[in-house]
């Protein structure tokens, strides 16, 4: 059972997210048992995002192997793929599977629940899947991700634009350490044939490197350009916790815009600094990463 292009084309617009930055503004809603985000903690909140989308994005390589997209073969280490005709799934397992592109896989991920047009898509429950990355931009050392939950994706054409939707009740990720979860997590992106693309991005977020929970919105859609290489122009992501705090992290401009400095602002309870994309090293390496591997 050959699955769609599905997943690849929704990891290639998600990566986009995982890089792009995001959001300014202030808090509106706070949910009941929220953290109550400050200076000292907003750093350990981007990072716990960031790993969550950098799972998805490391985690998606064999998949294009398995739908013929890309050859992955494993020196050393094996990978396994077990195909049930009857239930529509794929199981791929692993072991000690280091590929050509310094990434190490462990364990396994299933496919399932494949749908068909007008709404193509299926979705992938991560088993206990460890990923270790040789050091990229924005992590000082090699990473090791393991990761747990299931997401489901869908894919919408129509004419010159195609809308994806990547969701999950619950998807964790064990990085350094701690463990990050996304709940009631939903992506909506739109890609037009002529390059440009957008996307909205909504969920709870927590962590063992916080308490409680942090309410994640989009109150202004990310917008990337045909002729934007890497980053969106325009966007918001919002963090909410209680007693009215925030963090808003949004993008003034793309690679482009000067001065570089001022492409990304970072606003912690009305504290903002500036950054330029290059300093913003976590999200902006997943995109670098992810282009390296599959341009």
């Amino acid at each position: 059972m050959k699955l769609t292009r599905t997943f690849i084309l929704s990891i290639s617009l998600f990566s986009f997210i995982a890089c792009g930055g995001g959001g300014g503004g202030s808090a509106n809603t706070t949910p009941p048992t929220s953290t109550t985000i400050t200076d000292t903690n907003s750093q350990n909140i981007v990072t716990a995002l960031s790993r969550i989308l950098m799972g998805i994005v490391l985690g998606s390589g064999p998949i294009e192997d398995y739908i013929g997209l890309k050859n992955y073969t494993c020196n050393p280490g094996s990978f396994v793929t077990n195909e049930d005709a009857i239930n529509l799934t794929a199981t791929l397992t692993f072991t000690n599977c280091r590929s050509s592109f310094s990434t190490r896989y462990d364990g396994s991920l299933v496919l399932s629940n494949p749908t068909v047009a007008p709404n193509t898509g299926f979705d992938v429950t991560f088993n206990n899947l460890l990923v270790s990355q040789t050091a990229f931009r924005g992590t000082p050392n090699n990473i090791e991700i393991q990761i747990d939950g299931t997401i489901s994706i869908t894919l919408t054409p129509s004419g010159t634009t195609s809308t994806y939707t990547i969701s999950s009740p619950s998807l964790s990720v064990t990085s350094d350490g701690n463990t990050h979860t996304l709940k009631d997590f939903n992506f909506t992106g739109t890609t037009q044939s002529a390059g440009d693309a957008s996307f909205t991005l909504t969920g709870n977020l927590t962590s063992t490197s916080f308490p409680d929970t942090v309410t994640i919105s989009t109150p202004i859609t990310f917008s990337k350009a045909s002729t934007d290489r890497r980053y969106p122009y325009i966007g918001q992501l919002l963090f909410n916790g209680d007693n009215n705090t925030y963090l808003a992290i949004s993008t003034n401009g793309g690679e482009n815009f000067t001065p570089e400095t001022d492409q990304v602002s970072i606003d912690v309870n009305g504290i903002i600094t500036n950054q330029s994309w290059d300093d913003f090293r976590v999200w902006a390496g997943l995109l670098e990463t992810y282009s390296q591997r599959h341009n």
